[in-house]
């Protein structure tokens, strides 16, 4: 889910396409997923309010307690 929306909402509105990489590693017996693209963020769209919500519903359901989603831009440069 997280690949398709990096796709979809990321590197798909670049005219020359972008990058995607998925990273997974274990830290202090946390399993982490790291799913980073080259666009960029817009957190004001509504639309993507709403993905990010749904986002967290769904670890919230199939985890409870035991997942976290973090959603942020890093300034490339």
């Amino acid at each position: 889910m997280l690949v398709e929306k990096a796709v979809k909402h990321g590197i798909s509105i670049l005219k020359d396409g972008g990058s995607i990489l998925v990273k997974s590693y274990e830290d202090a017996n946390t399993f982490n997923l790291l799913v980073k693209n080259s666009g960029q963020l817009d957190t004001s769209e509504k639309e993507t309010q709403i993905r990010i919500k749904n986002i967290e519903e769904r670890l919230k359901l199939l985890y409870d307690n035991q997942a976290a989603f973090r959603l942020k831009e890093v300034e490339v440069g």
